[in-house]
């Protein structure tokens, strides 16, 4: 799944953990938060690939957060 948008607010990533709890992949473009990357990488227990594009505010705590949340993820790029 690819998300593109301008700022991916708390309500988009719940939306997207409650209704695609099985995502394996997902592509992000956009203003995402360290919360909101934390909450993803908790939240989807099946999630293997992240890709993180023009993500300006996520800093170097967000990203050792989800690879810490997340189990089965093997690809963070």
């Amino acid at each position: 799944l690819q998300l593109r948008a301008p700022l991916v607010g708390d309500r988009g990533v719940n939306a997207l953990i409650d209704g695609c709890s099985l995502l394996r992949e997902l592509r992000v473009q956009g203003q995402l938060r360290d919360v909101q990357l934390s909450m993803l990488g908790s939240q989807l227990s099946s999630l293997e690939r992240l890709e993180l594009f023009e993500c300006p505010i996520i800093t170097l705590h967000g990203l050792e957060k989800v690879v810490q949340n997340s189990s089965s993820l093997h690809s963070l790029c």
